[in-house]
């Protein structure tokens, strides 16, 4: 059970209420997608050409639910992979999306197969299975995570990349879309790296700037990394190890704040608790494991003193509201948006609401309170 996994995890009884009647599991679908991007955009240790996802559509009970399992190299392969969960829980009655998720996971720890893919995959179905729960339901997500904390959150844009454009027009964007400030991509070697932080800050200089290296340092290189960029006044640096580099974060001078988690499966958190290696997590919704392990990692994070952040990165709208949902009812830093016209957050889901005055408001319909549209998605379908 997930309720008792949760307990070994992350020490907290769960959160989570009764979840009301069972739900019966009737069909569920992957649908792989790819959308060229216009500019290719380059990070210091990985380059994106395409946007990439595989959406889950569940139907339990005659109501219709959506999740998405991310994707960052093969559609088709994340896609059979939720087609290998739909055979375990398709048919079957489930007192909720937690016993679902329990059900794959105790089949995953045998198979050790508790990172990577499988997880993404099982991250999409459960998603989907909130979603779909809301809908029967009646209420929100975040409702049914607890009481909702918050209507709006506080938003920044995620990300600007060199490699898009002038930095001043991608700022100037930001600004212009009302958010609170940006992520910058670095990891491009220290000298550069700072180049560009002091450029930021010149640019706006009370803004809310997260510097992000996406994996592409040991140790003793981001170290040298955060005792030249601690003038720029960081809200946070972000990934600055390789995700499983656990034993080089505890390495890791603390002179900015540091975050990861977007990277981090639903088993790699209880050492970085137990460590306290980071001052604020990002989880995404769509790889970390779901919304339930999701909202977990958030209500440990409050409980240790630590931040909570979750991660969007070049994901769809589905999880920018699942994201907004967990985020609704937890103790949140600030939101992630795309300013940066990604057609999977504009184009592929209606309800999400635009950013105003540095906030985003949380949709209040049932469910994740979205709608895919699926001419979107036969579209630019992955063939096999």
């Amino acid at each position: 059970m997930l309720q008792r996994f949760g307990k070994s995890l992350f020490h907290l009884k769960n959160p989570i209420a009764a979840e009301g009647p069972n739900m019966k599991v009737e069909s569920v679908s992957a649908f792989p997608i790819r959308v060229r991007m216009k500019d290719k955009l380059v990070a210091g240790a990985m380059v994106y050409d395409d946007y990439m996802s595989v959406l889950v559509r569940v139907e339990c009970d005659g109501e219709v639910g959506w999740g998405e399992a991310m994707t960052r190299f093969s559609p088709l392969a994340t896609s059979e992979m939720v087609g290998w969960i739909a055979g375990r829980v398709t048919g079957e009655t489930f007192e909720g999306p937690r016993e679902a998720w329990s059900a794959v996971w105790d089949l995953y720890r045998v198979r050790g197969q508790t990172r990577g893919i499988a997880v993404e995959a099982l991250s999409g179905v459960e998603t989907a299975l909130w979603d779909a729960m809301g809908k029967l339901r009646r209420e929100p997500v975040g409702r049914m995570l607890g009481k909702q904390r918050s209507a709006e959150l506080p938003v920044y844009a995620g990300s600007v990349f060199g490699s898009r454009g002038p930095m001043g027009t991608q700022v100037q964007r930001v600004r212009d879309a009302g958010l609170r400030g940006f992520k910058l991509k670095i990891g491009f070697g220290v000298e550069k790296d700072v180049r560009l932080a002091r450029q930021a800050r010149r640019m706006w200089d009370d803004c809310m700037l997260v510097l992000d290296a996406n994996g592409a340092y040991d140790a003793r290189r981001a170290n040298a990394l955060i005792s030249r960029v601690v003038d720029f006044q960081p809200e946070w640096l972000e990934e600055p190890l390789p995700s499983d580099d656990f034993e080089g974060y505890d390495l890791l001078e603390r002179e900015v704040p540091l975050a990861s988690g977007e990277a981090w499966y639903a088993g790699d958190f209880a050492r970085v608790f137990s460590h306290r290696s980071v001052d604020v997590l990002e989880p995404s919704v769509s790889r970390c494991g779901g919304v339930l392990t999701d909202f977990m990692v958030a209500a440990r994070a409050e409980k240790e003193g630590l931040g909570f952040a979750p991660m969007l990165g070049v994901n769809s709208g589905v999880s920018l509201a699942a994201s907004l949902h967990v985020a609704s009812a937890s103790a949140c830093l600030a939101v992630e948006y795309d300013v940066f016209d990604n057609p999977l957050l504009t184009e592929l889901v209606t309800g999400l609401p635009l950013p105003k005055g540095g906030k985003i408001k949380v949709p209040t319909s049932p469910g994740l309170g979205i709608e895919v549209d699926e001419g979107f998605l036969r579209s630019h379908a992955v063939k096999r």
